[in-house]
């Protein structure tokens, strides 16, 4: 794997990016509380992604309009939208119908678009899921 390739998939482009991006930091500000902020936010979306790669089912996740708010230091909420699919099974109870269900036929596809809050507490320096809500 070449070094530009290496560098994008272990993540230092959206590091890069993402402390280009933060008035002062650039310039030099000592304080680095958006330094601090941007590494949560990269932290959550992180943990988000892991949660979202579990459950399966979702469609496009590049394409997620993800807001993320810090409430303090330990606390934020992420408004998350994404699209699930459901599937209506096929009612018929013949052979034919039983064979097309085990190969993954269905009555009706469709996807439908949803939108959650979700819940993060820092617990030992580590950001965690504490509640989920539809919106």
């Amino acid at each position: 794997m070449n070094t530009r390739r290496a560098f994008f998939l272990s993540g230092g482009a959206a590091a890069v990016a993402t402390t280009a991006g933060i008035p002062g930091v650039a310039q030099g500000d000592s304080s680095g509380q958006e330094l601090a902020d941007a590494r949560d936010r990269e932290a959550i979306r992180e943990t988000l992604a892991a949660v979202l790669a579990r459950t399966g089912g979702w469609q496009d996740l590049s394409r997620r309009r993800d807001e993320i708010t810090l409430l303090g230091r330990e606390q934020a909420t992420a408004t998350v939208h994404f699209e699930v699919e459901e599937c209506t099974p096929l009612e018929a109870d013949c052979t034919a119908a039983q064979m097309a269900r085990l190969q993954g036929n269905v009555a009706d596809r469709g996807w439908v678009a949803h939108c959650v809050e979700v819940d993060f507490a820092k617990l030992n320096g580590e950001w965690k899921v504490s509640g989920i809500r539809e919106r």
